[in-house]
């Protein structure tokens, strides 16, 4: 008789256990709430199409290029290509044109900060302007000059700082002497496309324009240079034709 009211007792503390563990993983209707972290959801940026840039042949640099299978730039794709690859554009950019995708030699991402204009295996630009500066007249094909101030829109009253590519981030031309260099306001300068042609590009929200022009100590040089204010991505409101 002992012995079963033992296992009997012994029986309703192992069920009260039991249902006292149960009841410990299951919480409360009035057991105070732990206040829920908020989930972060990363917002990718609008990408930015430009079609002019459509199939736009460019160089990857003189260093390796990763190519990346995203705009985050952070799975590559495969090995990067060798310097001096040709390189073509599919015209989709993140905002600010960087980074770019292209679809040649392989469909990626790139950093586009890195790529050359200059697309390898093509005839290097002149080295030397058109036309001479001082044989220069309103009548030759290359010519262009900075509106001068006060005109509709207004250029830029010091004249244009020139650059070694179309990006803000890209150096600065200086003198000899120091200062910053560019056409000054009201010179004449040349476009540097074939019988005249003006070659632009679209960065950083603006239009640049490829051109020779005389610097502060009367040297000529080939820069690149802003023709438009911040969010214009077409047209020319600091350089006009020449008349």
């Amino acid at each position: 008789m002992l012995i079963q009211r033992f296992q009997a007792v012994h029986a309703i503390a192992l069920c009260t256990l039991a249902i006292a563990a149960s009841e410990a993983l299951i919480p409360s209707a009035h057991a105070n709430s732990v206040p829920s972290v908020p989930v972060l959801i990363v917002q990718s940026l609008p990408l930015v199409e430009f079609p002019a840039d459509y199939d736009v042949c460019r160089g990857s640099g003189s260093t390796p290029l990763p190519v990346f299978t995203t705009s985050t730039l952070t799975v590559p794709v495969g090995q990067p290509l060798a310097p001096n690859t040709a390189v073509k554009l599919t015209g989709v950019f993140r905002p600010g044109r960087n980074p770019a995708q292209i679809k040649q030699p392989v469909l990626g991402w790139v950093n586009s900060g890195t790529l050359q204009t200059q697309c390898p295996g093509t005839t290097p630009p002149p080295a030397r302007p058109p036309v001479p500066f001082n044989e220069l007249t309103t009548n030759s094909p290359s010519c262009r000059r900075l509106r001068l101030p006060g005109e509709f829109p207004p250029g830029p009253v010091d004249g244009l700082v020139a650059r070694e590519a179309p990006s803000l981030s890209s150096p600065a031309q200086v003198a000899t002497n120091g200062m910053l260099d560019g056409p000054a306001a009201g010179a004449r300068v040349q476009t540097t496309g074939t019988n005249g042609s003006a070659i632009t590009q679209v960065a950083d929200n603006r239009v640049w324009m490829d051109i020779w022009y005389v610097g502060r100590l009367g040297r000529v040089r080939k820069g690149w240079v802003v023709v438009t204010p911040a969010g214009f991505t077409s047209g020319s409101q600091y350089i006009s034709n020449c008349r």
